[in-house]
């Protein structure tokens, strides 16, 4: 009897045992059932607007119904993705819309119709008004070291020491710090040309990347499907009548890719010119299709402040890709001038792994020649970035100066990054190297500047202070304590520039007049005749 006890018992071990063995042979997509689970490369892209956000991510090959639920602790809005059948997994792609400003939410993804959420990813949308991001270029994520020329260290190494995904976790940890609202890329995001699944789970796989809406271009090493697959592109066109009949269009993104999105003051457009036109020809198609682009996207959203243009090959650069017969052809067909058309104020771009900044130029000639702050110049500036993971450079093609058009051109062999703040009335780009260099000669800005239109900024009048004060009054931002505290006793002094200072930083105004004085006496009185009775 005890020897039969015994043998149960063993049994039951060995049974169990079993089980345990047998679980660690389980699909990994079974994790996407259990509560809690990490989203398969979660990504996130600007929305149409600004109270809108695109997201895209992978679910199991047998996911029917999937989901995405945003909470910000009042409400919460739960939208169903669309499915995308791929060879290994479902692409799910969804929308958040009414998204309100200036909001923290926590959000989660669901691949069973909402028996099982995933973890909490935090979003936190921009605040209405000005807002700031970062704009990089060529991250270029794959595995191995950074390139062997690099002059960067940190840390007591070499960034050639490092790899190519340290430099874009470097980079993602000084945009963090920066609060920015969201991340523009000037394109090869990725560096497989055939697409590499591997590659993009490094490109994501930093916890910032679920945080920032992340805005792509289509570069010429992301010509494969899996770009495709990868980005939820808001207000993307269908270019199949225009850039369908190139010969030069035998990539499987060379349809995808064209978009536009709003953000606050901002409007971007951005272009796909990865293919390779080797004519002017072959190259015009490109070009009605951005045309296209543009103009749907100007009368989708006519009242944007500032346009920018997203594209991935420089046409004014200096590095080894300056003269490539691509570019030459794009440039001949026309793409500066649909800059001049449509009065663009910037063109972001990369592609050649160097830093360059032109003058304003319309027309192919400079029209201001202003350096650092310039003011209406009524022309476009060019900006091309170098390598924001540092996974290789390209050496200067002009060894005896540069193109008249070139201001400034770097190659410190760094990585680097620019931080853009976006008002109505001004535009400031701050380019940083990632790194120290090996002399400790490079400053840590590459470089700064700004353009403001005057005819962006609202002259102060009775009417637009009293609206800019009720909007912060009704908002709780200002208290009435508050605004008794910097109105009333500030204003009755009769020196105002120190108090000028002070109420932009409330209002975003850039003079206070004694007509404008005279009513913001009269609106304190108004509240304090509110608070007798």
């Amino acid at each position: 009897m005890r020897d039969k006890h015994r043998l149960c018992k063993r049994l039951r071990w060995l049974f169990i045992f079993a089980i345990l063995i047998f679980s660690l042979y389980l699909p990994t997509s079974v994790s996407a059932e259990v509560a809690g689970f990490t989203v398969q490369t979660l990504s996130l892209q600007p929305g149409s607007d600004t109270q809108s956000l695109n997201l895209n991510w992978y679910a199991d090959k047998k996911a029917v119904n999937t989901k995405v639920r945003f909470d910000d602790g009042k409400s919460t809005i739960i939208v169903k993705a669309s499915l995308e059948a791929a060879s290994e997994y479902t692409v799910c792609k969804a929308t958040v819309n009414g998204l309100a400003a200036g909001t923290t939410y926590k959000y989660q993804i669901s691949n069973d119709g909402g028996k099982n959420w995933s973890k909490k990813y935090t979003y936190h949308t921009a605040e209405e008004g000005d807002f700031r991001f970062a704009f990089v270029g060529d991250p270029q994520l794959t595995s191995g070291n950074q390139d062997s020329s690099s002059l960067g260290t940190t840390g007591g190494k070499n960034a050639s020491e490092l790899t190519i995904l340290q430099g874009w976790q470097d980079t993602l940890f000084k945009l963090q710090k920066a609060d920015i609202d969201l991340i523009v890329s000037a394109g090869d995001q990725v560096n497989t040309y055939a697409g590499n699944e591997k590659d993009y789970e490094l490109l994501l796989a930093p916890s910032f990347m679920q945080m920032i809406p992340f805005a792509v271009t289509v570069g010429n090493h992301d010509r494969h499907i899996e770009f495709t697959t990868h980005f939820n592109l808001p207000n993307e066109q269908d270019v199949s009548a225009t850039i369908g009949t190139s010969s030069a269009a035998t990539a499987e993104t060379s349809l995808s890719g064209n978009y536009f999105y709003s953000f606050n003051h901002a409007l971007f457009v951005v272009l796909n010119d990865a293919d390779y036109p080797y004519s002017k020809e072959s190259a015009v198609p490109y070009i009605q299709a951005f045309h296209d682009t543009l103009e749907a996207a100007v009368t989708k959203y006519p009242d944007y402040e500032w346009l920018f243009v997203q594209h991935h090959k420089s046409t004014e650069s200096v590095a080894e890709h300056a003269a490539d017969a691509d570019i030459v052809s794009y440039k001949e067909a026309g793409f500066e001038k649909l800059m001049d058309e449509f009065h663009v104020d910037f063109v972001l771009a990369g592609h050649d792994h160097v830093y360059v900044r032109t003058y304003a130029l319309a027309n192919g000639k400079v029209v201001n020649k202003n350096k650092d702050e310039l003011t209406d110049p009524d022309g476009t500036v060019y900006v091309t970035c170098n390598t924001s993971s540092g996974l290789k450079y390209y050496n200067m093609y002009y060894t005896e100066g540069y193109p008249a058009a070139v201001l400034i051109a770097e190659q410190t062999r760094i990585p680097s990054y620019s931080i853009v703040d976006v008002s109505s009335e001004k535009v400031t780009f701050t380019t940083y190297s990632l790194y120290d260099d090996n002399d400790n000669s490079t400053s840590e800005i590459l470089d700064t500047f700004s353009i403001t239109k005057t005819a962006n900024i609202q002259p102060v009048t009775k009417e637009t202070i009293m609206k800019k004060l009720c909007e912060y009054y009704k908002s709780g931002d200002i208290s009435k304590k508050s605004l008794y505290f910097i109105l009333k006793i500030k204003l009755e002094n009769s020196n105002l520039v120190s108090f000028r200072y002070e109420l932009n930083a409330k209002c975003n105004r850039p003079y206070i007049s004694s007509r404008a004085r005279a009513a913001l006496l009269s609106y304190i009185q108004q509240l304090e005749s509110s608070d007798n009775q």
